[in-house]
């Protein structure tokens, strides 16, 4: 076929009105149906599943083309077209300024903890980042923007990347696993219940594994050790030293050169191990404390003290074995095929499952993220990665870590970052409250930016954001931080095409207002000219006659 009659063709076809309708049509077919969806889901998963696709952003350029062919064809330029050539010029316009933002703008957020400076922007690309703490060097991976499940063939490091999930739900599962016979590692599963409420249990003693070996239930701390350690908690209920190390419990009686003090009511015991002198607080924690009052970490030695727990409850397990303090003293029990009692609220604990040979690990499910009573619930991200062989999934709530031929590597699933050229402190936040409530009325942020021209004052609150250079910084939102006090969260924006847009709603407005008013004079002046043609033909009729 000939290729000029096919162009011309095609120029007929996108500068037609036929064509303009039908890309409206499916046009606004598309954002009714992306608003219905937007009702029962996330507005994430909306411009995953439909502003973000290639589809969606196909049909914006065919509605350019369409705009850009109809003004092209109606070229010389005509007098009595002059709305229409500004009017279509003003949507030129916007559709350019659209990409040029789209393809070089900034849309993030950035998060400011009080005194601390922070030049991190974080977008909504999601990103596997993959660190080596030999070469301190990050490497990262970008995540498809689906709003489905996704396959992968990436290779990351040593890691290779599976599969990828953008909305995830959680199960924590039973897998069989290299066990030694040797190691203490063991995992558990326990049902904590009364009339009122019921909870499982999930407890796992390997260090690099996301099942964790403590957990907290309202005021009750639950804490999973080793099988081995069950003997230590005699019914005698006196304090003993614990070395995780050599797997071995001594009577605090049994060793010389004690020293117990006291001090505004806080009892202190200072214990001789070899060389070394570790001082205790019997009523603060197991771990020995230093100076600092902070824990000491260089000796593997813990102190287990009932009057540790004489106002802070704690269950202790052990495998098919359960100890807590009653009376000032330890109670240890074994599981049987019953629950046993509790002596809080009524509450008991049955073993479900404890094993040595298998393991508790986090599987990942897809799940849409449906709104729950109208709002957005937070739901998890989830990436399955694998290395020589062994498969795990990594989430944005659970990062991971693997040693690798010697290499300690960390993995861990987040967002895509852009450093600012300037620094951001938050100095000071202040938050006013509705009246008679804790909900918020407004909050602002008193900050300071160092740049390259030195340090500036900023006060950035509602309607009043902060300009820096090419970037806009808006107060989006705040956090809970260390200490009681809050954090700031900014929204930071650069908007290249913002000038295009506008003058395109502009030149839009003033086209619609001229082909209005040119085409209404127009009807005006063959109404008229119709008029004064009727009158000269009734006049004539009466003169002939």
């Amino acid at each position: 076929m000939d290729l000029a009659k096919l162009f011309k063709r095609l120029e007929k076809l996108l500068g037609s009105m036929k064509f303009a309708i039908w890309i409206i049509g499916i046009f606004t077919l598309i954002m009714i149906i992306a608003t219905f969806v937007e009702s029962f889901y996330s507005v994430d998963f909306v411009q995953r599943l439909i502003y973000k696709t290639p589809l969606f952003m196909l049909l914006q350029g065919l509605m350019f083309l369409s705009i850009l062919v109809a003004t092209l064809n109606r070229l010389p330029y005509k007098k009595r077209l002059i709305g229409f050539y500004i009017l279509h010029s003003g949507l030129l316009l916007v559709f350019i300024g659209a990409f040029i933002t789209y393809a070089a703008g900034l849309d993030g957020q950035i998060s400011l903890n009080p005194g601390e400076p922070s030049n991190e922007v974080i977008l909504g690309e999601d990103r596997l980042y993959l660190h080596n703490h030999s070469s301190k060097k990050t490497q990262q991976v970008a995540l498809p923007s689906t709003a489905f499940a996704a396959t992968m063939d990436e290779k990351l490091g040593p890691f290779k990347v599976l599969n990828y999930l953008p909305y995830a739900d959680s199960a924590i599962i039973w897998q069989q696993g290299v066990q030694s016979a040797q190691t203490h590692y063991s995992s558990a599963h326990y049902r904590l219940f009364n009339q009122q409420t019921a909870s499982d249990l999930y407890l796992d003693l390997r260090p690099k594994n996301n099942i964790p070996a403590n957990t907290k239930m309202g005021p009750l701390s639950v804490a999973y050790y080793p099988q081995y350690m069950a003997k230590c908690f005699t019914p005698s209920g006196v304090a003993f030293l614990w070395n995780p190390e050599l797997r071995s419990c001594q009577l605090l009686s049994q060793f010389k050169n004690i020293i117990k003090t006291e001090h505004k009511g806080v009892q202190s015991v200072t214990v001789s191990v070899g060389e070394k002198r570790l001082k205790f607080f019997p009523a603060l924690s197991t771990y020995p404390l230093n100076k600092s009052l902070q824990k000491d970490l260089s000796t593997p030695f813990r102190l287990f003290d009932p009057s540790l727990f004489k106002k802070i409850p704690i269950l202790m397990l052990f495998g098919d074995q359960v100890a807590f303090v009653k009376n000032g003293k330890w109670q240890r029990q074994d599981f049987n095929d019953s629950a046993l009692a509790l002596p809080w609220m009524n509450f008991k604990i049955e073993l479900i499952k404890h094993s040595r040979s298998e393991i508790l690990i986090d599987d990942y499910s897809y799940r849409a993220p449906k709104k729950v009573g109208g709002q957005e619930a937070t739901v998890a991200k989830a990436v399955l990665i694998e290395l020589d062989g062994q498969r795990q999934w990594v989430s944005n709530n659970s990062p991971a870590e693997f040693t690798h031929r010697g290499t300690r590597y960390s993995l861990a699933l987040g967002k895509k970052k852009v450093i600012l050229p300037l620094e951001i402190t938050l100095q000071k936040f202040l938050m006013k409250k509705n009246p008679g409530t804790n909900n918020p009325a407004s909050y602002e942020s008193f900050v300071k930016v160092f740049s390259k021209e030195g340090t500036t004052p900023a006060h950035i609150y509602m309607n009043n954001p902060l300009k820096w250079d090419v970037f806009t910084l808006y107060q989006s939102s705040y956090f809970e931080a260390q200490g009681g006090q809050y954090g700031s969260i900014l929204s930071v924006n650069f908007d290249p095409g913002r000038f295009l847009k506008y003058l395109g709603s502009l030149l839009f407005v003033l086209g619609c207002g001229i082909h209005f008013f040119l085409k209404n004079r127009k009807s005006k002046t063959k109404e008229m000219k119709t008029k004064t043609l009727l009158e000269h033909q009734y006049a004539a009729t009466w003169s002939s006659l």
